[in-house]
């Protein structure tokens, strides 16, 4: 098989574009995840969780950072800004991973502002998992488990927690404290 150079070359140059411009989308990804939170908010996670990091778009599976983006462009998929627990003040909520050896633990974490700083509340502690949760701002609205026999109604933004495709959780405030929901399998 003869190919000519010129085609050869053309074959190399618009593979390197295609590598680039997905290696720029996984960075801009990443970026978007490192301008998500406000400064004051950032310095808060990082004083309690040095070692963690917020998911990006690249710390999903290929098939999950496609439908990520189909439906988010490129927003962060580990970082949710919502009233979660004040008409006011603005929350964040925020999924973090963590590596240990072969194993990635993941967690899910809200940040509210209280004064001039940020609280942070751990909502689901670290676990060993195989798949990257997102976190997502979901409205105030009526909410059920998926047998459709427990309904909570959320004055305030929703916290979704989900494997996408495979399940999510919600976390509502009601009663001066979080609670979760199971809404999908």
């Amino acid at each position: 098989m003869n190919i000519p150079i010129r085609t050869l070359l053309l074959l190399f140059w618009l593979a390197l574009a295609h590598c680039t411009s997905a290696h720029g989308q996984q960075h801009e990804g990443a970026d978007r995840c490192e301008t998500a939170l406000p400064p004051e908010a950032r310095k808060a996670l990082d004083d309690r969780l040095r070692n963690w990091k917020v998911v990006t778009i690249a710390d999903l599976r290929p098939d999950d950072r496609r439908i990520w983006t189909e439906k988010f462009d490129s927003s962060c998929p580990g970082v949710a800004a919502g009233h979660f627990n004040s008409r006011t003040a603005s929350s964040y909520a925020v999924t973090l991973i963590q590596r240990r050896g072969q194993h990635l633990y993941q967690m899910l974490a809200v940040l509210s502002k209280t004064g001039q700083a940020y609280r942070l509340a751990t909502l689901s502690p670290a676990a060993q998992t195989s798949v990257p949760s997102i976190v997502a701002k979901l409205p105030p609205g009526k909410y059920s488990d998926p047998e459709d026999s427990i309904h909570v109604n959320s004055r305030f933004d929703v916290i979704s927690y989900e494997v996408i495709e495979a399940g999510a959780k919600i976390y509502y405030w009601q009663n001066g404290r979080y609670h979760s929901l199971l809404t999908s399998e």
